[in-house]
């Protein structure tokens, strides 16, 4: 990736729909988790592809150990309703409700945030968990992980 962060970014072996449109000027940057543990872009996939959808919904996924994958790259996600044609939804694999985000987990998103936040000019302030957008019932990305320490990490 350009823009000063050296992050790797692996495509996974899913196929996604060419008939997507493409996110064009994302404002924001949604936070969220598996829920289930040990999932990896593959079972979220295909339970994604299960539920009727086109594919993983989220734009970006990372592992328990910090790689990070191209879940639908920057075509409109699946991740947030009413959101997902104005963000980049970034799963990270885990359940934060019972457990904690690990270390290699938290870098890779740190660097992954602040990509995507100097390339589309988003603020601090509009990298947020799922459970803060408006109307969400949701814990995601869990009660574990703390939205405004980690929004601390970007400064």
């Amino acid at each position: 990736m350009k823009g000063g962060e050296n992050i790797e970014i692996k495509k996974a072996l899913i196929r996604i729909s060419e008939s997507l449109d493409d996110l064009i000027e994302p404002q924001y940057i949604i936070i969220h988790h598996t829920e289930e543990i040990g999932w990896n872009v593959y079972d979220t996939n295909d339970y994604h592809i299960s539920l009727g959808w086109e594919g993983i919904g989220y734009n970006y996924f990372i592992e328990e150990d910090g790689t990070v994958f191209e879940g639908r790259g920057m075509k409109i996600g699946a991740h947030t309703r009413g959101m997902n044609k104005i963000s980049i939804g970034i799963c990270l694999s885990g359940n934060f409700d019972i457990g904690f985000p690990r270390q290699e987990q938290l870098i890779s998103l740190k660097k992954l945030c602040t990509f995507f936040m100097k390339k589309y000019n988003i603020s601090i302030k509009r990298v947020i968990g799922h459970r803060e957008v408006e109307n969400s019932k949701k814990s995601c990305p869990g009660t574990n992980f703390d939205m405004e320490q980690f929004r601390k990490s970007l400064i």
